[in-house]
């Protein structure tokens, strides 16, 4: 996935955030929500889209039914 980014939540949840290219935050960092927290590979070549993955302890979590619930 390359640079991955994973951001500690409450409750044992945990988003990761992987194929970026820059990001804008570093190891520690405090984060809210809506934050800016990396660029993407753009242009020829960069045809693999952003992965996101949400677990809760060591399961894997869909992403989509969580961010439904906080639109």
């Amino acid at each position: 996935f390359g640079t991955v980014i994973v951001i500690e939540h409450e409750f044992s949840l945990h988003s990761i955030v992987g194929r970026v290219d820059t990001p804008a935050v570093k190891p520690g960092d405090a984060v809210r929500r809506a934050q800016f927290l990396a660029r993407v590979p753009a242009g020829p070549g960069s045809s693999q889209p952003v992965y996101l993955e949400l677990r809760h302890g060591r399961e894997a979590v869909d992403p989509r039914l969580w961010l439904k619930k906080n639109e």
